[in-house]
C-alpha cells in the first residue's frame, strides 16, 4: 500500500543529490507560507525516514503510516523549525522518532530494534555431512542472533534509539546529539556505557542459553 502523500503538489525534478543545508533551509522558509514548497525536502528524506521508522516498527503498514504523519508534523511545524547547523535532517528524525514513541505508547507493547545480521546458509550441499554441518552452523547463527535483539531490546527507548541511529542510520554523533537533546560530549559519554551494558546483557543471555 502506498503511503498518503502530505503534500497535494504534483512531483517535481528535483535531484536530491544536489542538495547543501543552507538550500533545505531557504526550502524550508518558503515552504512556511507555501506547504508545496516543502515536496523536494519530501522527495529528499522519505525513503530514509521510512526506513528509520520501519526498523524500529517492524511493520510496513505501521512504517508508512507514520513516516506521513512525521513529513504532515513537519509541515504543520515548520514556524517552530530551527536550524543548529544541520539543515532539516536531525529535525525530521526527531519528529519521526517522537511519532513512534507516540505509537508504542497507543499500542502499549514494548518495541525492538530489529538487526538483520544473519545471511542464509544453503542447505542444498551435495555431502549429507557437510550439509549438517551447515544446518548446525545456521542454528548457532540464528540463536546468536536472536540474542542480540533481546539483549538490545531489553534496553531503554533512549539507548535502541541511539544505536539505531549510529549503527543503522550511520549518523554522525553531532546529528544524534541533536536528535535524543543532549550534547556531543555526554552522547559519547552514552555510547560508551549502552555498550557496555548490551555487552554485559549479552553475556547474560549467552550464559543461559549455552
Amino acid at each position: 500500500m502506498r503511503v498518503r502523500h502530505p503534500l497535494s503538489c504534483s512531483s517535481t525534478n528535483y535531484q536530491r543529490q544536489g542538495m547543501d543545508r543552507q538550500q533545505e533551509i531557504r526550502i524550508a522558509e518558503r515552504a512556511r507560507h507555501d506547504p508545496r514548497a516543502f515536496q523536494p525536502l519530501y522527495e529528499a528524506y522519505f525513503e530514509k525516514i521510512l526506513g528509520f521508522v520501519y526498523r524500529r516498527v517492524l511493520d510496513q503498514q505501521a512504517a508508512e503510516d507514520l513516516t506521513a504523519d512525521t513529513f504532515e508534523k513537519a509541515i504543520r511545524g515548520l514556524d517552530r523549525f530551527r536550524d543548529h547547523g544541520l539543515g532539516v535532517s536531525a529535525w525530521l528524525y526527531r519528529i519521526a522518532h517522537n511519532c513512534v514513541v507516540d505509537y508504542y505508547r497507543w499500542q502499549a507493547k514494548a518495541q525492538i530494534v530489529p538487526l538483520d545480521l544473519a545471511e542464509n546458509i544453503p542447505g542444498d550441499a551435495p555431502d549429507p555431512q557437510e550439509h549438517a554441518l551447515a544446518q548446525e552452523a545456521q542454528a548457532v547463527r540464528s540463536q546468536q542472533e536472536s540474542d542480540l535483539v533481546r539483549a538490545v531490546g531489553s534496553l531503554s527507548e533512549e539507548a535502541q534509539l541511539i544505536i539505531s541511529l549510529k549503527y543503522f542510520e550511520q549518523k554522525a554523533h553531532r546529528e544524534i546529539a541533536e536528535i535524543v537533546g543532549c550534547s556531543e560530549n555526554n552522547l559519547g559519554v552514552k555510547v560508551h556505557r549502552i555498550l557496555e551494558k548490551l555487552r554485559q546483557r549479552l553475556e547474560e543471555v549467552s550464559h543461559v542459553n549455552y
